[in-house]
């Protein structure tokens, strides 16, 4: 096993360094290909290229799916399920390593920073046979989990794509729940990430990565939760909601806001019912009902902000809390464009020195009087 996969990673980097992959010599593996619309303000299909410097040089430059975003003026995308008849891959947090017994494969699904050290030291896990694989970077993240993979296993689901094989996509203990819900005939499977795993006769499903939404994807989904959970019949109904910040997982319990309970104590003087949530303490399925009558959102910069905002019915605001050394557009806009709802931004400031994204937040209390 070990000196295939050696093999296989020699031919990825001899390819890697070749700039000339033109599209034709990958369209003999496409055995399907999945459409979406897509919303997206951060990237220029004009260029015909997409400015993230992680997917620099193999994925966005000579792929199909930047292609297929360009030629559709960045309104729809084509997702294609590529076919490999051997194939080695790793699911890691900043890349995506895909080793193929055809080399051009392995490079339109190897993608992000490429970590080689990082490869030496992953370990090898099951084999998946016959069976359709999800990848993508960002797997560890509820947000990209759920518009850029489970949207994506829900659509093979629906629309009933090769109903006999198997759906892998990487494991993410807080989506147990709604996969269950979705998946009536036990279609899905889990592999875990930063393990390396071997597929045979497996087709793979370009996704996506960065800030963009898989539009009418997302939108399959969540009627298909509303609809499961029988959600028109549930006991909650609060117009106005804070989500929170915090988690019980350390990893993604950071940015706190330090004097949050002092922002809470202006924010009710205008909004006195308004219901406090932290998704990171509740389930997804609570945190979909506590959602779904939610007419206007107040939340800090974060996932918690844009994944719980998809589950309104009917939002008609969003208020963000954004770090005022973080600059240009921000996801809470691109949920705001998708929901037609209205959009503000309100500042908070670093509390020590450091990149916003990382460094706990403070409310700018007058900012916030005078915006509320």
């Amino acid at each position: 096993m070990q000196k295939k996969f050696n093999k296989f990673l020699n031919q990825l980097s001899k390819k890697y360094a070749d700039q000339n992959l033109e599209l034709n010599s990958i369209q003999k593996h496409i055995t399907k290909v999945l459409k979406s619309n897509v919303l997206c303000f951060q990237f220029s299909h004009q260029t015909r290229y997409i400015d993230d410097n992680l997917n620099i040089p193999t994925r966005w430059n000579k792929s199909l799916f930047r292609n297929s975003f360009a030629t559709n003026k960045a309104k729809k995308v084509e997702l294609p399920l590529i076919k490999s008849k051997e194939t080695y891959f790793a699911d890691v947090k900043n890349f995506v390593l895909c080793l193929s017994d055809n080399p051009r494969v392995s490079i339109e699904l190897t993608y992000g920073k490429i970590n080689f050290s990082k490869i030496k030291t992953l370990n090898f896990q099951n084999k998946i046979n016959d069976s359709i694989v999800l990848l993508n970077l960002a797997s560890y993240n509820p947000w990209h989990y759920f518009i850029e993979i489970l949207s994506l296993a829900n659509d093979l689901i629906d629309k009933n794509i090769f109903p006999e094989k198997k759906i892998y996509i990487p494991y993410n203990p807080l989506f147990i729940e709604l996969i269950k819900i979705i998946d009536k005939n036990d279609r899905i499977r889990t592999y875990k990430s930063n393990k390396i795993h071997f597929a045979k006769n497996c087709l793979f499903l370009e996704g996506l990565v960065g800030e963009m939404l898989l539009s009418s994807s997302i939108n399959r989904l969540i009627r298909k939760l509303y609809h499961k959970l029988e959600i028109k019949n549930h006991a909650y109904n609060y117009k106005h909601i804070y989500i929170g910040r915090n988690d019980k997982n350390k990893r993604r319990n950071r940015r706190r806001i330090v004097n949050e309970k002092k922002g809470l104590e202006l924010i009710k003087k205008k909004y006195p019912k308004i219901k406090i949530i932290r998704p990171g303490y509740i389930s997804i399925v609570e945190s979909i009902k506590y959602m779904y009558n939610c007419k206007e959102v107040i939340s800090p910069l974060g996932t918690q902000l844009v994944l719980n905002s998809l589950f309104s019915k009917n939002l008609k605001k969003i208020t963000e809390m954004v770090p005022e050394l973080y600059q240009g557009f921000t996801t809470g806009e691109l949920v705001a464009n998708y929901k037609n709802s209205k959009y503000k931004k309100l500042k908070t400031q670093n509390t020590k020195i450091g990149w916003p994204l990382y460094i706990n937040q403070k409310i700018d209390l007058d900012n916030l009087k005078r915006n509320l």
